[in-house]
């Protein structure tokens, strides 16, 4: 299985990108078996700050599926962003129905794809700093919403549109949980904090990234990340911005580079009952290395093939 990474203005965005991408799939299939699926572009701060969602992106990004034989396509869960300093004016429960309505809607329009919808933290743009963010009220997209989400889909006949998990976001959402459980007064004020309710925060005394393995999700983009640990974290523990940044924006590091416990994890996956986990490597290109010639990739599913291997015998 390989997911297609998107840019858009060179792959789905024009009908020569589009055609580009269809010859050299092509390619790759003459010699390679493989199964396709295919993520959307990054979202383009402008386009979705002044719209709640950016329709017209996941439409091309399904028409490249189609034209591909792709079975899948990837679809961030967001809406109704908005940069630093102005938080977002739509209420989580108004923004969670528009996005369903709004996945209902593609899900009777998609004509063989499965609809994969990620979780996220929140939107942090390149290059990473504290003030460098697009926030809003359906950031996170916990485990216990996700299971809401998977039996609305079904109640209305969407069974193709399935809720996925980032294991690195769900690591950036974790260290957001728990330090807004410990600090709820201060950073609830917080705009990149907005996605967190005091509700949500009575479902659980402490979060992990491995609690969104053990629910619905059957698909999965693995990384590495930094999480901060089980308990002794608090603001005053991490009191420079660069600590902060770091627990806030971490993702698709090189398995090693961070601290999750991927024997744990990969346990955790073997354990899900039918049907069986697809785990993809999201992984960074590590020092030296570029995306062409990502080794670090390579190495991800060399080490959880062997963590797979080592739980399997006996």
């Amino acid at each position: 299985m390989i997911e297609l990474h998107t840019f858009g203005a060179n792959d789905v965005y024009t009908g020569s990108g589009l055609a580009t991408c269809v010859m050299s799939v092509a390619r790759l299939r003459d010699r390679y078996p493989v199964r396709l699926r295919v993520h959307v572009p990054y979202q383009d701060p402008e386009v979705v700050t002044s719209r709640p969602f950016d329709r017209e992106q996941v439409r091309r990004t399904a028409e490249l599926a189609d034209a591909l034989d792709a079975e899948a396509i990837v679809v961030h869960r967001y809406w109704a962003l908005t940069g630093p300093g102005a938080s977002s004016q739509t209420p989580r429960h108004e923004a969670e129905a528009a996005f369903d309505e709004e996945m209902l809607r593609l899900s009777r329009n998609a004509r063989r794809q499965l609809i994969l919808v990620e979780n996220l933290g929140h939107f942090w743009l390149e290059p990473r700093s504290l003030g460098r963010y697009l926030a809003g009220p359906l950031d996170h997209f916990f485990p216990w919403e996700m299971e809401r989400f998977a039996t609305y889909m079904r109640d209305h006949g969407a069974s193709n549109v399935v809720p996925m998990v980032d294991i690195a976001h769900a690591c950036i959402t974790a260290n957001m949980f728990n330090l807004m459980r410990q600090h709820f007064s201060t950073l609830r004020h917080d705009q990149r904090f907005q996605g967190i309710t005091a509700p949500d925060l009575d479902q659980r005394r402490w979060l992990t990234p491995y609690d969104y393995v053990d629910g619905t999700p059957r698909y999965f983009h693995g990384s590495d990340a930094i999480f901060i640990g089980t308990g002794e974290t608090t603001l005053q523990s991490v009191d420079t911005r660069a600590d902060l940044l770091t627990l806030l924006t971490s993702e698709a590091m090189p398995v090693g580079r961070g601290n999750l416990d991927f024997s744990a994890l990969v346990d955790r996956w073997l354990r899900l009952p039918a049907p069986e986990p697809l785990v993809i490597a999201e992984v960074n290109p590590d020092a030296g290395q570029t995306h062409e010639r990502n080794g670090a990739q390579e190495d991800a599913i060399r080490r959880w093939r062997w963590l797979e291997r080592e739980a399997s015998v006996p």
